[in-house]
């Protein structure tokens, strides 16, 4: 079985605001990224996560790929 793999963008307070490749994850992050920074709307001070989701061999895996905390304003990359 070939391994699937997609992303998620996960925001406090909202839920999953996309879910799809790569490049969409990272601009989807992006905005809400500074919507959080600037306390804008309801991602205002709220975290932003992109999360990897791997499907292979009947095994589901997620990674936190990048972080961002909206209440300290800093970002994370775990590996």
């Amino acid at each position: 079985m070939e391994t699937e793999i997609s992303y998620e963008v996960v925001v406090g307070n909202i839920g999953t605001v996309y879910t799809g490749k790569i490049g969409g994850a990272l601009e989807t992050y992006e905005t809400y990224k500074k919507q959080s920074s600037e306390g804008y709307g309801r991602a205002g001070h709220e975290d932003v996560i992109i999360v990897e989701k791997k499907l292979g061999d009947g095994f589901m895996s997620n990674y936190i790929i990048k972080e961002y905390n909206g209440y300290c304003g800093t970002e994370t990359l775990p590996y």
